[in-house]
C-alpha cells in the first residue's frame, strides 16, 4: 500500500489515502498495538464509507455517494499489494526502504499475529 512508484496509474488518489492510512494508526493506536497497526488501513478504508453515508443518506446526493463507493474500492485495490507483500517485504515504503530493511510492515504484523501470514496472497 505504501509503494512509492505509480505502477497502477493511480499515484494521487494512493497519496489521499496514505493520509487516512496514517492517521487511522495514530487514531486507533488507543484501542491497543493490534488496533493501532490495523488502523491504518482500517480507516483508509472505512473514510470513503463514512463519505458515502453523509453523501448518500445526510445530503440525499446519490451521485457522491456512487463516487465515495468507488473511492472505497479503490482504496481496498491500494491495500491489496500491501497484504500480498507480507511475506516478501519487497515493497517500498513511505521511509524508501522495502519492509526487509525496517522490522517489517503493518500487514506482516497483523498476518504473524493472528498465525495467517502464508495465506497473504489468498487474502489480498
Amino acid at each position: 500500500m505504501l509503494e512509492l512508484s505509480n505502477t497502477n496509474g493511480a499515484y494521487a488518489l494512493h497519496l489521499v489515502h496514505l493520509v487516512f492510512h496514517e492517521a487511522g494508526h495514530v487514531i486507533f493506536q488507543f484501542f491497543g498495538e493490534v488496533m493501532g497497526v490495523l488502523g491504518g488501513s482500517l480507516l483508509q478504508v472505512l473514510m470513503p464509507l463514512i463519505w458515502f453515508v453523509a453523501a448518500r443518506f445526510w445530503g440525499r446526493d446519490a451521485f457522491a455517494g456512487a463516487l465515495c463507493l468507488w473511492l472505497m474500492g479503490h482504496s481496498l485495490v491500494d491495500v491489496a499489494p500491501y497484504i500480498n507483500d507480507a511475506r516478501s517485504l519487497q515493497l517500498v515504503l513511505i521511509g524508501g526502504v522495502t519492509g526487509r530493511e525496517v522490522e517489517g510492515h503493518d500487514w506482516e504484523f497483523l498476518l504473524t499475529h493472528w498465525n495467517v501470514l502464508s495465506k497473504d496472497v489468498v487474502i489480498s
